[in-house]
């Protein structure tokens, strides 16, 4: 199993170790044993703990043994996933960086941004299906030219007249063609989790590349897969979550997660970056963790 898969294989063997010993269709005991099992793990915790717990208490009464197993174990995804990201993000980013990762919790899906680097670091949640058209004046203006000539002088203020004359050419500039510059053009505004299971615009998007988001050619087919089913079954635990090799917001790749049960559960690895190394990695990489059905 390769490495990156190894976090959610242990989630789940923990799972199954703090239930074991329910008896079948005991709710009680079940959200019991999770309560006591993450405030063990998880002291840190508690806040979101009692919140995912109470969820999933309320729930009892509405759903069958099978749908409520099901449940608890989404919901201690969701406990558990988010320290454990944000301590492999912390620990990636080592002692040149502090990180500062706050949780916003939009529609469903709860958002780990890091507010040093200005950054996602993870996002997860219950998918819904979203039938609304999408905003695409708003998408096509996302981070586009600066045209208020008060904003501009406000961003040249104290800079010498070369640097100002610099900045002012950039900001008349669309963010896609400053990126573009950069990075090349094969990259489109991704979303981290997608308009159709739920997923917003602003803190959602990221530059993604262009050939993965779309699914060009078949050959990276499975993420748009990966987005189609959480769209289809409403409900779905899903997870994105950048992984950075520099400072910037353009993840070298994304791992993207879909769960239903515990023996029915896909993590792959995309690539992001225009790269060759990153690119035969990630191809090494894009295994599903399990699939039975």
């Amino acid at each position: 199993m390769s490495d990156h898969l190894r976090l959610y294989r242990d989630s789940t063997m923990a799972f199954r170790a703090a239930v074991q010993r329910v008896p079948v269709s005991d709710k009680s005991e079940l959200v019991a044993a999770c309560r006591s099992a993450l405030t063990r793990a998880f002291p840190l915790e508690s806040i979101a703990i009692k919140q995912h717990l109470d969820d999933l208490e309320a729930q009892a009464t509405h759903l069958d043994w099978t749908q409520f197993y099901r449940a608890a174990f989404k919901t201690w995804l969701a406990v558990a996933l988010p320290p454990q990201w944000i301590y492999a993000y912390a620990r990636a980013a080592g002692r040149r960086v502090k990180v500062q990762v706050v949780s916003i919790v939009v529609q469903q899906y709860d958002f780990l941004f890091d507010l040093t680097q200005d950054r996602v670091v993870a996002v997860c949640g219950l998918s819904w299906k979203d039938t609304s058209p999408r905003d695409t004046a708003y998408m096509s203006e996302f981070l586009g030219a600066v045209t208020s000539e008060s904003k501009i002088r406000a961003l040249v203020d104290g800079l010498d007249a070369s640097t100002a004359a610099e900045r002012r050419e950039s900001l008349a500039k669309s963010w896609r063609d400053r990126f573009f510059e950069k990075y090349g053009t094969q990259y489109d505004r991704g979303h981290f989790i997608s308009l159709r299971q739920g997923g917003v615009y602003d803190i959602n998007l990221f530059p993604q590349r262009a050939d993965v988001n779309q699914g060009h050619r078949g050959k990276w087919q499975a993420y748009r897969e990966m987005e189609k089913e959480c769209v289809d079954r409403p409900g779905t635990f899903c997870f994105s979550r950048p992984l950075y090799n520099d400072d910037t917001w353009v993840p070298e790749e994304l791992e993207y997660g879909v769960v239903h049960t515990p023996d029915d559960m896909t993590v792959r690895r995309f690539p992001n970056r225009a790269d060759p190394d990153a690119l035969r990695r990630s191809r090494q990489l894009s295994q599903p963790m399990t699939r039975t059905r």
